[in-house]
């Protein structure tokens, strides 16, 4: 139960903390793409593909 717990009411780590070398909007992404509600995930590829184009050229 406690492993459950942790799951639900935890937020995880964001990427650039574990690794600096990742920009912030890839850590975004993965942060929304890994979102808890659904309401907070993206609704389709549609709206992954519009922010990875957004994003600058690394």
């Amino acid at each position: 139960m406690e492993l459950v717990h942790y799951h639900i009411a935890k937020t995880p780590v964001s990427v650039n903390e574990v690794n600096s070398d990742i920009p912030e909007i890839v850590s975004d992404i993965v942060k929304k793409l890994m979102a808890k509600n659904a309401g907070d995930r993206y609704q389709s590829a549609f709206g992954v593909k519009a922010d990875l184009e957004r994003m600058p050229s690394l």
